[in-house]
């Protein structure tokens, strides 16, 4: 249902991290009435409805950084 329109690597990463997110996994789940792990009745128009939280071009390099050192801390 994506289609990237933009060459920006970093953006790119950001955003792959924002959907692999439990924010967005459980946002998916609390516009369904389906429980488990498929999600049913997901349409375009529910999904257009979630908020993407895109930070400043510039800020993204710093964010995945840090977001990249916490998952390396985490898997320890």
């Amino acid at each position: 249902m994506l289609t990237p329109t933009f060459t920006n690597n970093n953006l790119h990463q950001y955003l792959y991290q924002f959907f692999q997110s439990p924010y967005y996994h459980n946002y998916c789940r609390s516009i369904t009435k389906k429980s488990g792990q498929a999600f049913y009745n997901l349409s375009r128009q529910k999904l257009k409805q979630c908020p993407v939280p895109i930070p400043p071009i510039k800020e993204t390099p710093r964010i995945l950084e840090k977001l990249n050192q916490s998952l390396v801390e985490l898997s320890k």
